[in-house]
């Protein structure tokens, strides 16, 4: 499958992107077959924020509308003024 075919399939608009995956493709699967189980409500500090955000993310993406990095960011301070989150730090 090509990169074009894997970024139609995905929705990813980015090459850079799923070059990237391909680049850690052995990495990726090691971390897979490893004893380790991610959990990701560890990751997140508001799990509640996160779960909202998703929800609209995934809402945008079917409608077929590109979401840009910013977008994203707007939206989470956004929602996390209406949950009465304070200041949140975006990416880590």
């Amino acid at each position: 499958m090509s990169m074009r075919d894997v970024a139609a399939k995905f929705h990813v608009n980015s090459f850079s992107s799923i070059s990237e995956w391909v680049n850690k493709l052995d990495e990726l699967k090691k971390s897979v077959k490893s004893d380790k189980k991610l959990k990701l409500e560890s990751f997140t500090q508001f799990p509640e924020l996160e779960k909202e955000l998703v929800h609209w993310f995934t809402a945008i993406r079917e409608q077929g509308i590109q979401v840009l990095r910013s977008t994203i960011e707007e939206k989470a301070k956004s929602l996390a003024a209406e949950m009465g989150i304070g200041a949140i730090r975006l990416w880590r």
